[in-house]
């Protein structure tokens, strides 16, 4: 395989989603060291890959580009590429919903908390913000945890808050 070459995936687009496989372990020679990776894929239920091309297409018109077939048919898949060998393609790829999650959390926790940027110059005041607004986030989940499993009118014969469903806001 080179850098850049193309890697076919053939499947017949009517076939139910197969579960997640490991396509291939493929070597790559760095002098004095050999890298071995794992490339896991599975493809995506039809509506989440019509989903996904109706994404593609609105970004391509508002960037005024064409989006290749190339483009819309690998957004059809799930492709995870991977160092660890131990795992098979379902750890692999639940390890990687896993470390999705973090990163969402850490985006929710950078716009909300304003964690974009660190407002101290010294490493003492920067590390002591940090752990503020650190704590001040673990505080928030706590309480919106609290608050999911809490109901006023619990015990009082009528349903958990948590199992009525929510009103549309708009």
């Amino acid at each position: 395989m080179r850098f850049g070459g193309d890697v076919r995936v053939s499947a017949s687009s009517t076939a139910p989603a197969p579960s997640p496989s490991r396509l291939a372990v493929v070597r790559f020679h760095v002098p004095r060291r050999c890298l071995s990776l794992s490339i896991c894929a599975y493809r995506k239920t039809e509506e989440q890959r019509l989903e996904g091309e109706r994404k593609l297409k609105r970004t391509g018109q508002k960037k005024q580009k064409q989006v290749q077939s190339k483009t819309v048919e690998a957004a059809g898949y799930v492709v995870v590429v991977t160092t660890l060998n131990c795992l098979d393609a379902q750890g692999i790829l639940a390890l990687y919903r896993h470390r999705w999650q973090v990163e969402l959390a850490f985006k929710r926790m950078k716009s909300l908390l304003g964690l974009s940027h660190l407002r101290k110059k010294n490493p003492e005041g920067a590390k002591a913000w940090l752990q503020g607004k650190l704590l001040v986030a673990c505080l928030i989940e706590r309480l919106i945890a609290t608050g999911e499993h809490f109901s006023p009118l619990e015990g009082q014969g009528s349903q958990r808050a948590s199992d009525t469903p929510a009103l549309p806001l708009a």
